[in-house]
């Protein structure tokens, strides 16, 4: 009756023992050290727990009959065969955890490898990419400013990629530390700057119209170069933006005025203004052949920006084209803008 009790008391606790560490998913295995997994002890503490109990419930009653002889150790192996059948089965369930836990290691240091192989590729590829952008060409532009006691000075702004690092993010959206190096750039980002680059064409091609039409006396209202230069700066500022250059300016404006129309901008000159647009053309090819996305398009695009600067020749400054412009230096931060025929002049684009 005892022993009835006994065990179900053992077996009790071995289902609730089976409960908790279910319930706790203690039966998981990770990668740390054997000795540290739950489920490996329960596999060597659960059959040598058994094995005692139930060996205990025979040799209580012949230990005053055990003795050290071959007879002793006979009749010790023939009581004792389930207890130790089931000791002996603690051998391939520990095994078979150690197997397990061994390939759980295996696929983690895979993982661990793989991961660093993608962190050592982004940052190999994020190097590469960024020293890349820093070695296109810089341009220095120089203008003469007067400063506030009337003393003549030379000063000088220098357009450059200034956040590479930036740019490449832009330019490879999907690269990081995690996912790795991705070598397919982003053709969105590209043709921003290529789309900017169509509307720059576009205006100089009408800038060189209108030039035409002033050497034949065909236009009236020469304030639509200062509207021509609004455009084109505006589209300098939003080219710098896509190439991560902060749009330089010098300590102050320029003013233009012709009769009700009034031009604010950080551009000294046509002739500054076209120097921009060859320092700008040189990233902007250089970033796109990086990324090897030139193609027919990009090249027809690029390849007009320099036959319009052959066409156009000479900067023609807006003075020699009309003696009512007049141009003074100022200290206004609000720039570009323009005041075109007495309203101020908004381009949606600029919205």
């Amino acid at each position: 009756m005892e022993k009835n009790i006994l065990s179900l008391v053992y077996f009790s606790a071995l289902i609730f023992l089976a409960f908790i560490f279910i319930k706790n998913r203690f039966y998981k295995l990770n990668h740390k050290s054997l000795l540290e997994q739950p489920v490996f002890w329960v596999s060597i503490g659960v059959p040598l727990a058994t094995c005692i109990f139930l060996g205990a419930m025979v040799w209580a009653e012949k230990w005053h009959s055990f003795s050290l002889t071959s007879h002793g150790y006979q009749r010790f192996i023939e009581i004792s065969k389930l207890p130790l059948l089931i000791l002996a089965a603690a051998v391939p369930f520990a095994s078979i955890v150690n197997n397990l836990h061994r390939t759980i290691q295996t696929e983690k240091q895979i993982t661990e490898s793989e991961k660093k192989n993608k962190t050592d590729g982004y940052y190999a590829h994020a190097k590469f990419q960024t020293d890349y952008l820093k070695s296109l060409p810089e341009t220095e532009l120089k203008a003469k400013i007067i400063q506030s006691s009337g003393t003549l000075v030379e000063e000088s702004k220098v357009f450059k990629i200034t956040y590479p690092l930036s740019l490449y993010k832009k330019l490879y959206p999907k690269c990081s530390p995690i996912s790795g190096a991705e070598y397919e750039a982003d053709k969105n980002h590209t043709a921003l700057i290529l789309r900017s680059w169509v509307k720059i064409n576009s205006i100089l091609n009408n800038l060189h119209k209108k030039r035409n039409e002033v050497i034949h006396d065909k236009i009236d209202d020469a304030s639509i170069f200062l509207k021509l230069w609004y455009q084109l700066e505006m589209e300098i500022i939003k080219t710098c933006n896509f190439l991560e250059i902060i749009y330089p300016t010098y300590q102050k404006s320029f003013l233009i005025e012709y009769n009700n129309s009034k031009l604010i901008t950080s551009i000294s000159s046509f002739e500054e203004m076209y120097k921009i647009f060859e320092a700008l053309e040189d990233i902007s090819i250089g970033i796109v052949d990086a990324t090897n996305l030139f193609t027919m398009v990009e090249t027809h695009v690029f390849t007009k920006t320099k036959k319009l600067f052959s066409i156009l020749g000479r900067p023609t400054e807006l003075i020699e084209m009309n003696p009512g412009f007049r141009k003074t230096q100022t200290i206004d931060h609000d720039v570009p803008s323009l005041i075109l025929n007495g309203k101020r002049f908004i381009e949606l684009d600029d919205i």
